[in-house]
Formats: C-alpha cells, structure tokens, sequence
C-alpha cells in the first residue's frame, strides 16, 4: 500500500496542480490515465485554472485561490474522475498536510475495522 503526505500550503506557481495530478495518477497505478494537463496560477490576481482530458472527455476548472493554499474541492472532482473498479481514494488528516491512499473500498474497510477494534480493547 502506498500513500502520499501531501502539504496542501503548496502552490506558489504555474505547473503546482500539474504536479499534484500527476502525483495523484502515480499513487493510483495510472500515471498516463490524463492527457492535455495544463494549469496556470496567479495568486496575486488570484486567477488560477486546470484542465486535462481522460478518455476523450475535457475538463475545464477554475480554481479558488487562497494565498498558497491548494483548492481541496478542485482536487476532490480530479480524484473523483481517477477513481475506478470500487478503488477510491482515502486521507487522514494531519491539519495542514493529509496522507492520501489509493485503495479498494474492502481493503478500506477491512483497514478501518481493524482500525476500531484496536482501539476499543
């Protein structure tokens, strides 16, 4: 199982989400799974979008920017079009950093029960 830290304070600059995608695609198995990815960020004129293609379909958006901070909501809808065959994505939150998985809903499940009975003895 691999994971991910990912420090969510971390754009500064054009080309930041394209490194978080791809990132995202590696820790699901899919490195090529997104084509055309491209962004562009300027926080001073908090302008900021992305967009890729998967499977032929385009997707376009535009990202809220908070000073340096990375838009989690953007990041949810990328995820939501990685995620396939029951695998999801799955994070613990650390405040300003989370450590992402790329899991099977049962390998979640089984993680979170064990999880739980570890902690109720």
């Amino acid at each position: 199982m691999l994971g991910w830290t990912f420090d969510t304070e971390c754009i500064c600059q054009t080309g930041d989400y394209v490194r978080i995608v791809k990132k995202l695609c590696s820790l699901a198995n899919k490195p090529n799974l997104i084509n055309g990815l491209k962004d562009f960020v300027d926080i001073e004129e908090r302008e900021a979008w992305l967009k890729y293609r998967i499977n032929g379909k385009h997707y376009i958006w535009t990202i809220e920017v908070n000073d340096d901070w990375a838009d989690t909501l953007t990041l949810s809808y990328v995820m939501d079009n990685i995620e396939s065959d029951g695998f999801h994505f799955y994070f613990k939150d650390s405040g300003q950093a989370m450590i992402l998985f790329y899991l099977h809903e049962t390998d979640a499940f089984q993680i979170n029960h064990c999880q739980a009975m570890y902690f109720n003895e």
